[in-house]
């Protein structure tokens, strides 16, 4: 499926990958091959997750050991923050390599 994918999309994927799967398991789902725009899909797999708590590992721990400290960290919010700063910095990212490299 990756191979029909532009870089743009491949990272749009990676990341809609890392909300539905977590990051690493997406990450291992999506490589068994060499995917033609392997940077860009680890910049969707590293930046993505920070849309959703689901997204990996280290949110979920990290929501799991604040409540346990008694503080109350919201989900809510953390998906509003994610909605807002992911796509800047996706979009950021992949402008960058863009330019760095052309071709990959």
């Amino acid at each position: 499926m990756l191979d029909s994918l532009d870089r743009w999309q491949t990272a749009g994927f990676g990341t809609l990958a890392s909300i539905g799967f977590n990051n690493l398991p997406a990450a291992v789902l999506l490589t068994p091959d060499a995917p033609p725009h392997p940077r860009a899909l680890l910049l969707g797999l590293n930046l993505g997750p920070n849309l959703a708590v689901t997204g990996s590992l280290s949110a979920l721990l990290w929501l799991r050991v604040a409540r346990s400290l008694g503080a109350t960290p919201s989900v809510r919010t953390y998906s509003r923050l994610g909605l807002l700063i992911v796509p800047l910095s996706l979009g950021a990212a992949v402008a960058t390599l863009w330019l760095v490299a052309p071709g990959l």
